[in-house]
């Protein structure tokens, strides 16, 4: 922030400029950034002084920390461009006081626009219609399920794709039952989902979320080890290919597992798609 504003070379700014720098849909300007704004506008050129006047209007609050507001009177009495844009009083219908009465009522907007609002319907439901889904014989629910177990509750937000089942924030809110009827959907998914091609295969361009489903369904079942014998061998060899060449995550644990499953289920198939990921890797 202090290295872009301090770049600018602008002399005829007004706060309307400067509140969009403050409640823009990217913010530039912060309240935080109230006392360093202060700091700047005591050594910059009579100029520069127009620009730092315009911020700290637009980030001015009265529920400032009280030593914050006791620097803002002692730079104000010591500032000129601060005792025009900020009187000990306004007249009614001032140009000053519409100015701002339109940043407060700018900053109303902005903060009821931007003020979190849980996700509708909730994502507990989603999960719990995902599951019902698959156990209704839709098992391709499954790549949707794994979507709505890696959002965050609270936010409603998508923050990381997972390399687990067990990390999402679904799985960590879910009791027991709901945590084997997760396992079961994944065993379901994995029974009756046939990969449609392996075009993506040693290409890195896969699609993310279809193939982390995949993996991560994979990875549900390889891990319990009870679960991974009940699935026969023809099963697990359609998916040597996401076995072999799986997302990049900083997980060689999980790697060798993936890879030690594919080739004790489908050997020959396992050494020709590893052949064929050491082909594409020397190609690059």
């Amino acid at each position: 922030m202090s290295a872009k504003l301090g770049e600018l070379h602008i002399v005829s700014v007004d706060q309307k400029v400067c509140s969009l720098l403050a409640y823009g849909q990217t913010l530039l300007v912060l309240d935080s950034d109230f006392p360093w704004l202060l700091e700047q506008i005591e050594f910059s050129s009579a100029e520069k002084q127009n620009l730092w006047a315009a911020c700290i209007m637009s980030t001015l609050r009265p529920d400032h920390l009280a030593e914050w507001l006791d620097v803002f009177l002692e730079v104000r009495s010591r500032i000129q461009v601060l005792k025009e844009k900020y009187s000990t009083y306004w007249e009614f219908d001032s140009e000053l006081a519409r100015d701002m009465k339109e940043n407060h009522l700018r900053r109303m907007r902005w903060e009821r626009e931007n003020s979190y609002s849980p996700p509708n319907p909730a994502i507990a439901e989603e999960i719990e219609k995902s599951l019902q889904k698959i156990e209704n014989d839709e098992p391709a629910e499954w790549i949707n399920l794994t979507y709505f177990l890696s959002i965050d509750s609270v936010s409603g937000e998508l923050r990381d794709w997972p390399s687990s089942i067990v990390d999402t924030p679904g799985w960590k809110s879910a009791n027991e039952k709901q945590r084997e009827q997760i396992k079961k959907a994944a065993k379901t998914f994995i029974l009756h989902y046939v990969p449609k091609s392996d075009d993506w295969f040693g290409k890195g361009s896969y699609s993310l979320k279809t193939n982390l489903s995949i993996f991560l369904a994979i990875r549900c079942i390889a891990e319990t080890r009870e679960i991974a014998d009940t699935i026969p061998d023809n099963i697990w060899a359609r998916f040597v290919p996401y076995m072999i060449d799986c997302p990049a995550f900083n997980d060689r644990e999980t790697r060798c597992l993936l890879f030690n499953q594919a080739y004790q289920k489908a050997p020959e198939l396992t050494k020709t798609y590893f052949s064929r990921l050491i082909d594409s890797e020397n190609e690059a």
